[in-house]
């Protein structure tokens, strides 16, 4: 709605924000989500990947992992990352960390799904 009305769309800031602010309101009505949301994206000021949480607060970060299997993921992260990564590399790394928690927790899920944000698209592009 806010980009039909304006014109142009949100960058990942904003969403980021709008994901926490809607995460902050069931904290201060008394049914807080017990969430941390990830929010990861292109635009026109580069790539970002946020983190979100039930207080509203948001971190940007170079990586992210959430959810039971997180400290383990974020050992993996934190022993590979590098500034200068490709995204091949990126791939290669995610995996590593998701299988490293999927093999030490039992709520880490049974598969990987990988999903690379390369380039700014355009509302009304289609990619195929």
């Amino acid at each position: 709605m806010i980009e039909l009305r304006r014109g142009f769309p949100l960058s990942v800031k904003e969403s980021s924000r709008l994901i926490a602010n809607l995460a902050y309101s069931g904290l201060k009505n008394y049914q807080p989500y017990y969430v941390e949301l990830l929010v990861a994206g292109v635009d026109a000021s580069g790539s970002h990947v946020n983190v979100a949480d039930m207080s509203g607060a948001i971190t940007n970060e170079d990586y992210a992992a959430s959810g039971s299997g997180a400290p383990i993921a974020y050992g993996v992260l934190e022993s590979l990352y590098h500034l200068d990564i490709t995204n091949n590399e990126a791939k290669e790394i995610a995996k590593k960390a998701v299988a490293a928690a999927m093999e030490r927790d039992p709520g880490s899920g049974n598969g990987i799904d990988v999903l690379v944000i390369s380039k700014l698209v355009k509302a009304d592009q289609v990619i195929i």
